[in-house]
């Protein structure tokens, strides 16, 4: 599979997407009652809503006494704390350090708040924690200890968050929409192209049955029609095999990049322009999957060696050659692995960046592939003619050197074996239930799943990949609401002036780059809930015209997606980049910054429960999308986004003595993370340190934001069963509970070897103990592991 495009967007993680599998589900129950009258279902709803309401009300009074009657201030115990470099785990030390429930007086003045929606709320928020831990000690366990005993990973799930949680419910939200109520939605919509394209997309992928009857004969087709296979056809010949020709059809209209990858993008040093970019790809796992000597990458590279034989042979039938035949392959893929630019090197933009006429870049990597014939006859449907004087983008040219080199010592007939396995790769998972048994096999060796998830999750996370825009208008008009996004949007404004003061009290950049760095953060434009052509009917369905899909060819669909969109890249060419452009469709539950475009965007997905709801104390709200809102600003002025100037172009725009006094500021927080243990490894630092510097500064500012907000309207009333919990410490109770997660072990190591962000543990513990107004409103010790002596800032 072609590796990731080289794009500036940074996301908040954990995130995931209404286009990717998720969720776990229980099977619906089938009743043999008879249909109740609605003013039985009515009567009875309202009855089992006061029955929890007098529950929840029951539970947080005898939680209120028994934490009365434990309440009072105890002696603080107090311990010097090793500097961030030296930090052990915080889950495996023990420093004693201050009250389990730190006595506090400035919110038990003001009246408890009642209200259905605070005892609910406040139910939520106890029955995560472990009010036992020492909240100065491990304020993880305190937020999420009891969370972390009652949640468990569903079979068909590498990890469970509260991401999951509420992309399940997202995801429910669409299934009720596109499965359940079925013929009401789509009566509604009829009139709406683009959505009942999305429709039929699903239904093809619902039909099993037509999928069974055509078996592998949608698959033998596109091998056919791309140059046929030596693994499935004992007649292919070298001589009759077109390498140019195959490798220009498998790129152009299958979206699958072997050798290297070509593609549009803007150009980072003139973001207003788009840009042909040559990028290293062509393995189908991990560098470090093939050339790593773990347990972990072992099994990895292992099971892939199986299912490169479990596919080939579910075609041939178990031919005796067929073994051979792949291990070629791998051994191939193997020789690329070796060649590519790791992941760590890539992170430094300015010097992978080469930018230059096409024909320099050809002498630069040389021309046994002629790249010149290539880009011409990738952009004949664009109508965009590439000469030598085009100026083009070179990502990686020592991989692309180096993979000439080793497809010069290749034979034909290896080169074209391995270039249709990834074509095989792609679509085989798309044909009959005994390929998809052979990938799941696959998937529960990587990430330790043990079950699949049900057709229609599945179908619903394929077609969001090509109609989750249209249909992500079904999750808008269900559940978007107007006060969202103006909420959104006055956070917006509250966390940017916070950012804004906090600059000018930054002592180590000088007065000229901190000028520039607030024109930039004023120029940071938003994106909030939907794009406004979501709802334009006409703009909408332009967007998909000349995608006609078919309700009873479901792989034929697949196939048809990938050339419709690789088209509509290639032909934005010679045009102006579109800076307004939705990167995420609405149900996703994620945020994003994007350097290019100076912009930060919240699909409706996120601007839900925990993150915000209208009816949450605004210390939640400001806890959870106000952090999400700081930490995407921060983004524009981590370590890649500040490489960027206020109109998204990659320039130099800071001095000297300010990059050196970034860089400093910054190592602390790359030998801190560093130091955390997970699952035995240590955190990569300096992997995450762009996602560490976000949410460290996302924290204070939200913070300052929610303080601001209190000064102008007033404390809030407490929360039943939390009414010694101030508003200060609410915030960050929120905060944390957002990151109750749990992992398996094989995705724990996929985290820690290849994830950006730091395990939701370690983004609660490392922000939080870097952060004095936590330590104040929990009042713990100096010393203590909440509030060590040594802590880390940078904005």
């Amino acid at each position: 599979m072609s590796q990731a495009k080289y794009v500036k967007k940074t996301d908040f993680g954990e995130g995931v997407r209404i286009e990717q599998n998720g969720g776990g589900l229980e099977n619906e129950k089938i009743s043999f009652e008879r249909k109740r009258s609605r003013q039985e279902k009515v009567l009875l709803v309202m009855f089992l809503v006061v029955l929890v309401v007098a529950i929840i009300f029951v539970v947080l009074y005898a939680w209120q006494i028994t934490s009365q009657k434990t309440e009072g201030d105890h002696e603080v115990s107090s311990k010097t704390t090793k500097s961030p470099s030296s930090m052990k785990n915080p889950s495996t030390t023990k420093n004693p350090s201050t009250t389990n429930n730190p006595k506090t007086s400035s919110s038990t003045a003001a009246p408890v708040c009642y209200s259905s929606d605070c005892v609910v709320t406040a139910s939520e928020i106890i029955g995560a924690m472990n009010a036992s831990a020492d909240p100065c000690d491990d304020f993880y366990e305190y937020a999420c200890g009891t969370w972390m005993k009652k949640n468990s990973i569903p079979e068909s799930k590498s990890s469970w968050s509260q991401f999951r949680v509420l992309y399940q419910s997202n995801e429910m939200v669409m299934k009720r929409l596109i499965l359940d109520d079925n013929d009401a939605t789509r009566a509604k919509y009829k009139d709406n192209k683009a959505v009942m394209k999305g429709f039929d997309m699903f239904d093809s992928c619902m039909n099993e049955d037509k999928i069974e009857e055509l078996g592998t004969e949608p698959l033998f087709d596109l091998i056919k029609e791309y140059g046929s296979w030596n693994v499935t056809d004992g007649n292919w010949t070298e001589d009759s095999w077109d390498f140019m020709e195959n490798f220009v059809k498998i790129q152009k209209y299958l979206s699958i990049a072997p050798l290297f990858n070509m593609y549009v993008s803007a150009d980072l040093r003139d973001s207003t322009k788009n840009i042909i970019v040559l990028d290293q790809s062509g393995i189908s796992i991990s560098q470090e999957g093939f050339l790593k000597n773990t347990s972990y990458h072992v099994k990895v590279r292992t099971a892939y060696k199986k299912l490169m034989i479990d596919v080939a042979n579910l075609l041939t039938g178990n031919n005796p050659n067929t073994e051979a035949l792949m291990r070629e392959i791998y051994d191939f893929e193997e020789s690329l692995a070796k060649t590519f630019i790791p992941r760590e090197q890539r992170r430094d933009t300015n010097k992978m960046y080469k930018k230059m006429k096409l024909s320099d870049y050809i002498k630069s990597v040389g021309n046994t592939i002629d790249i010149m014939d290539f880009l011409k006859k990738m952009f004949t449907e664009a109508g965009y003619n590439v000469t030598g004087d085009e100026i083009v983008v070179g990502l990686a040219l020592d991989y692309i050197k180096n993979m000439t080199e080793i497809f010069n010592a290749t034979s034909k007939r290896v080169i074209a074996n391995y270039m249709m396995w990834h074509v095989v790769l792609r679509f085989s998972p798309y044909l009959s239930f005994k390929f998809r048994e052979v990938f799941k096999e696959y998937q529960k060796t990587i990430s330790g799943t043990t079950a699949e998830d049900p057709r229609w999750q599945e179908c619903l996370g394929v077609v969001g990949g090509s109609f989750g825009m249209p249909l992500g208008l079904l999750y808008v008009d269900e559940t978007f609401e107007g006060e969202s996004k103006k909420s959104a949007e006055e956070m917006i404004h509250d966390i940017r002036q916070v950012f804004l003061a906090n600059l000018e009290k930054v002592d180590w950049m000088d007065e000229k780059t901190k000028q520039k760095a607030k024109e930039k953060a004023l120029a940071i434009r938003e994106n909030i809930g939907y794009p406004e052509y979501l709802t334009n009917k006409t703009a909408l369905s332009s967007m998909f015209k000349g995608f006609d899909v078919e309700k009873d060819q479901y792989f034929k669909n697949i196939v048809q997606s990938q050339a419709f969109f690789n088209l509509k890249n290639y032909a934005k060419m010679g045009k102006p980049v579109d800076k307004d452009r939705w990167s995420m469709t609405p149900p996703t539950v994620n945020a994003y910054y994007s350097s290019i475009e100076n912009k930060i965007a919240f699909p409706a997905g996120i601007l839900q429960k925990p993150f915000y709801d209208h009816r949450f104390p605004k210390a939640l709200n400001y806890g959870g999308i106000g952090m999400v809102v700081g930490h995407e600003i921060t983004h524009g002025f981590d370590d890649n986004g500040r490489l960027f100037n206020k109109d998204g172009n990659l320039a130099k725009w800071w001095s000297n003595n300010s990059v050196t006094a970034f860089k400093n500021k910054t190592k602390c927080l790359v030998d801190q993370y560093s130091s955390y243990e997970f699952h035995t490894k240590n955190l990569k630092g300096e992997q995450t340190l762009g996602e560490n510097i976000a949410d460290n500064g996302g924290i204070k500012q939200a913070f300052q934001a929610y303080q601001n907000w209190k000064k102008r309207r007033g404390p809030e009333p407490p929360l039943p069963g939390l009414k010694n919990v101030t508003n200060e410490q609410l915030f960050f109770l929120g905060f944390a509970q957002i990151w109750c997660s749990k992992y398996r072990p094989e995705t724990a190591m996929r985290q820690v070897d290849y994830g950006v962000h730091s395990p939701g543990k370690f983004r609660v513990l490392g922000s939080l103990s870097n952060f004095d107004e936590f330590a104040k409103a929990y009042k713990c010790s100096k010393g203590s592991r909440m509030n060590p002596e040594i802590k880390c800032a940078v904005w």
